[in-house]
């Protein structure tokens, strides 16, 4: 220990100097953003957390870590977006109807550690361009079922009710998470700047590519998710990257189309150098510390020409999540 305490020093990023006494990275400026969720969004909350609730009350007697894992992954979804949350209710409803759907292979205590611990491309891509946190998510809500009709019908109660609020916000297209999100895309300080944005779920980043196609950004919006192979996900890095990078690594045809936008999933968290750009919002803020520090890697990192890095963290206020977020990233 004393001899690795002599010969190792660990320093922050932003404490690293090169021989001159220069920073060897540009400052990296993070940035809390707040916004209320309107009346209807908050409705939706709220019926969703009661049927969080019933659920787990309903099943833990039967397996309390298996009940509290269904809730894990559905609170996550919800904080996500309005859009993933509305597609997990209706798997959920269509394996309660038909008994469709994969069987857990792993118990609920694995089943929690590879969903706080695992990242989009620790594993290929399946046949049908599943992510793994996808499969982990879908075997999750698998541990918990109703158990006699009557539990059933209850269920199934609360689905419907909440399915309903939950696509009435999206027929509106009023989500107040998405309209501060164009904000930032849409202002005059970054008018023409590249912008990456980070979701945990790709239910959200298909939701953001439909929304910002509808509003005349169809050819400016790449993605990288975890269903995509190696190939696939650098042709992805590629269409996002400025004209002028693509001539610095002489990447053919550096004048085609390019894209001002991506979106992606954790699979882009590790191993992809997008260093050409500098502002970064993370839509929904992974529970993991080193997920988040992952995605902010992609930008702040050696060879960054800009001055400083933003970062954008969303959180929803008057929500449980909400105000655990905002207190660890104060």
């Amino acid at each position: 220990q004393e001899k690795r305490r002599h010969y190792f020093i660990r320093r922050l990023k932003e404490e690293m100097v090169d021989y001159h006494g220069q920073p060897i990275y540009k400052p990296r400026l993070c940035q809390t953003v707040k916004f209320g969720l309107s009346k209807p969004e908050q409705a939706f909350y709220e019926e969703s957390s009661e049927y969080l609730r019933w659920s787990f009350e309903t099943n833990k007697t039967l397996n309390r870590n298996a009940a509290a894992m269904v809730v894990a992954v559905l609170q996550r979804r919800l904080a996500s977006s309005t859009y993933a949350m509305l597609q997990s209710l209706k798997r959920r409803r269509e394996r309660i109807v038909n008994g469709a759907g994969p069987e857990p292979t792993a118990s609920p205590e694995r089943l929690l550690e590879l969903l706080d611990t695992a990242t989009a491309d620790e594993s290929e891509p399946t046949e049908t361009g599943t992510e793994s946190q996808e499969r982990v998510e879908e075997q999750a809500l698998a541990l918990s079922r109703p158990r006699g009709e009557k539990q059933q019908e209850m269920e199934l109660r609360y689905l419907d009710a909440t399915i309903r609020q939950g696509e009435a916000i999206l027929e509106d297209q009023c989500e107040t998470k998405f309209l501060k999100l164009r904000e930032i895309v849409d202002s005059a300080e970054f008018q023409n700047e590249r912008l990456l944005i980070f979701t945990e779920h790709r239910d959200t980043l298909e939701y953001l590519q439909q929304r910002f196609e509808a509003l005349g950004y169809t050819g400016q919006v790449a993605a990288i998710h975890g269903g995509m192979d190696v190939e696939e996900r650098e042709r992805q890095r590629i269409f996002f990257m400025p004209p002028t990078e693509r001539r610095r690594q002489n990447v053919p045809n550096p004048d085609g189309p390019s894209a001002r936008i991506l979106l992606a999933t954790d699979a882009a968290g590790e191993g992809i150098n997008l260093q050409f750009a500098w502002l970064m919002v993370n839509f929904d803020v992974p529970w993991n510390p080193a997920r988040l520090e992952q995605r902010m890697g992609r930008l702040h990192r050696f060879g960054q020409r800009h001055d400083e890095v933003r970062i954008f963290n969303f959180v929803a206020e008057k929500t449980r999540e909400g105000d655990v977020l905002a207190t660890l990233l104060a």
